[in-house]
């Protein structure tokens, strides 16, 4: 059996001693260091040889069926090549989705080795040892029947991968929004995204989770007019900042929002312009049901954002800023004053 792929290359899994991955397949901390030390990572491949010895006589067949647990993260690839391939006198045909019958003229006397391929695929970010399946042998044929003769148990693997993400706040909109003159509120789209990366000393996808990653953190909203708000884009929750700050997990609030931001004329005022750019406005009256400071700037076309990076684990938290929105008169675009910290 050899675990692991591309060592000594750029192709290398990137969770390795050099990385401080140190440990061995039942350690505290194991690394995918050698093509023979019993780890793998997620999105590497093991290879597995298994020989099939034939001795003459009648009736040479012989039926392959693997039998793997629940969540066994390995799973066959017939992209490196199948061992279920016909050579010589020696046919194969597929069975049941994974398995193989084999076929010989009578008194076939022969050893093939067959090579087994199965990427190894880690959805939590955490080890996954003693991974391993068994193969039943039966012979016999369709019209009699088949008996099972014996079983083998491959040698087992540890599989390992880490979270590692980045963050990203979008609008997800390609065109400004614009209100009316008598307008009180402005909504726009905000989704929060959490999506693998994988490190700056990595060339390869190796050893990153697959799964969808949470995230959690604080986004900064003290840019916009006071009143600003978010609401749930599917149930409808209301979230409210304090100081301008709002606490978010994608595990409890969502990972969509609607951001509702009032204009000039909630404010008490008369009105706002309708082009970007034009003098600033700053309109508030006594007695108005929301008090708002807004302040006229030209602001660039809308951008998507630029991601920042989270901490490494299972649900991201944030700890850089992350590209967002700003306001001026007449239109809502993006830019770079929203964060996440």
């Amino acid at each position: 059996m050899t675990d692991g792929t591309g060592f000594g290359t750029a192709d290398q899994c990137w969770l390795n001693s050099a990385n401080g991955y140190t440990g061995g397949a039942n350690d505290d901390k194991p690394g995918d260091n050698t093509a023979d030390d019993g780890v793998v990572c997620s999105g590497d491949y093991v290879e597995y040889e298994m020989d099939l010895k034939f001795k003459g006589g009648v009736n040479n067949s012989v039926r392959l069926v693997p039998s793997a647990p629940e969540g066994f993260p390995l799973s066959y690839s017939s992209g490196k090549g199948s061992f279920c391939r016909s050579e010589g006198q020696l046919s194969a045909k597929g069975y049941n989705g994974g398995g193989c019958t084999f076929r010989a003229p009578d008194g076939y006397t022969n050893e093939v080795r067959q090579t087994l391929w199965y990427l190894a695929d880690n959805y939590g970010g955490k080890p996954l040892r003693g991974q391993t399946m068994t193969f039943d042998l039966y012979t016999g044929n369709d019209a009699d029947g088949w008996a099972k003769y014996s079983s083998v148990e491959l040698e087992p693997v540890t599989v390992i991968s880490m979270t590692y993400a980045e963050a990203s706040v979008d609008t997800d909109d390609g065109y400004d929004l614009e209100w009316g003159k008598d307008a009180k509120t402005l909504e726009g789209t905000l989704n929060i995204h959490a999506d693998p990366i994988r490190p700056k000393a990595s060339q390869t996808a190796k050893g990153l989770s697959n799964r969808s990653i949470g995230w959690s953190g604080t986004l900064d909203l003290s840019a916009f007019p006071t009143g600003t708000y978010l609401k749930g884009a599917y149930g409808g929750k209301t979230f409210r900042p304090a100081d301008g700050k709002l606490h978010l997990d994608s595990a409890t609030d969502g990972t969509s929002f609607n951001i509702e931001i009032p204009t000039p004329k909630a404010c008490g005022g008369r009105g706002a312009p309708r082009t970007a750019g034009r003098t600033p406005a700053s309109r508030a009256t006594a007695g108005s049901p929301t008090r708002c400071t807004w302040t006229s700037t030209r602001a660039p076309r809308p951008t998507r954002t630029a991601p920042r990076r989270l901490r490494s684990r299972t649900t991201a938290a944030s700890s850089a800023p992350a590209k967002g929105m700003t306001t001026t008169p007449g239109r809502w675009v993006s830019s770079a004053t929203t964060a996440m910290t």
